[in-house]
């Protein structure tokens, strides 16, 4: 199930305009007639088609544009105004066949994101409501989520205001001992902007502790309250995520004494993607039969 957009004009669309146009797009890589857009920060990803053929199925059209449902909200969140830009770039008029989509058109991103949420909620409820439903969904507050995306989607503009000094990291999706939790890494205490997350992985290679005259390096996972115990709550409110920025060179004592004082706890852990964690109220909405 997907939501499925069609663009059209009276010029043809060449496949040379096509590769111009989306090859410049970032996060985008055209591979023959389909461009990909995939962002590895936020996890986000949808595709765009070049129609080639006169006898393409579906409504007449130039270019399709494809995005799956049961996904997290924000994907129409990124996607809209990719699409606002690809409509003027190439004066399209559009047709939205979704029963809450715009129909013929104009365009509009409040128009997408009608007809995208009211679509994802009927693929939420499609396959939640199946006889082949998922047993285990992973779920998170909507809120959470649009902060986290939100902190991932702006994460190379903020890394730009601090040059190299300081680290922004990515916050991404981890099962820890069966519970799902937002994680970023801190490595060697260096400086960064530390978002309010569940856990942090934090490797030590130069303040790992000493075994036998030598440091042997290793990968910490030390929850929130820890780091706020140490050094006091999340406090900044300028960024999508509360966050603390330590903004240094080299570690001072405190930050090298918390790093090197981490007493190591194994717990099973593995890495989740981004669109597998859905929204909780959509989840609990699709399940009430």
């Amino acid at each position: 199930m997907s939501y499925d957009l069609y663009f059209d004009r009276s010029a043809e669309v060449t496949l040379e305009e096509f590769d111009s146009y989306f090859g410049k797009v970032p996060h985008c890589k055209v591979q023959g007639t389909q461009a990909v857009y995939q962002n590895e920060d936020t996890g986000v990803y949808f595709l765009f088609d070049l129609a080639t053929k006169p006898e393409d199925e579906g409504p007449a059209h130039k270019v399709s544009f494809n995005l799956n449902y049961f996904r997290p909200h924000f994907f129409g969140l990124e996607a809209a105004p990719e699409l606002k830009a690809v409509v003027d770039a190439f004066q399209f008029a559009i047709h939205d066949p979704q029963n809450s989509g715009m129909g013929d058109g104009p365009f509009s991103e409040e128009g997408f994101l009608r007809g995208w949420n009211a679509g994802n909620e009927v693929g939420y409820r499609a396959i939640l409501q199946s006889e082949n439903a998922p047993a285990d969904v992973h779920c998170r507050p909507t809120a959470e989520l649009e902060s986290i995306w939100r902190w991932n989607f702006e994460k190379e503009a903020i890394q730009g205001t601090f040059g190299e000094r300081v680290f922004v990291p990515r916050v991404f999706w981890m099962i820890a001992d069966g519970v799902l939790s937002s994680a970023a890494i801190w490595p060697d205490g260096i400086g960064e902007l530390v978002p309010a997350v569940d856990l942090y992985l934090i490797g030590r290679e130069r303040l790992a502790p000493r075994r036998l005259f030598t440091r042997r390096k290793d990968t910490c996972v030390v929850p929130q309250q820890e780091i706020e115990a140490a050094f006091g709550p999340f406090d900044s409110v300028k960024y999508p995520l509360p966050s603390r920025l330590f903004d240094h060179q080299q570690p001072p004592a405190a930050v090298r004494y918390f790093v090197e004082g981490i007493q190591p706890k194994e717990r099973k852990r593995n890495g989740i993607s981004m669109d597998q964690v859905l929204n909780r109220e959509l989840v609990e909405q699709a399940r009430k039969r």
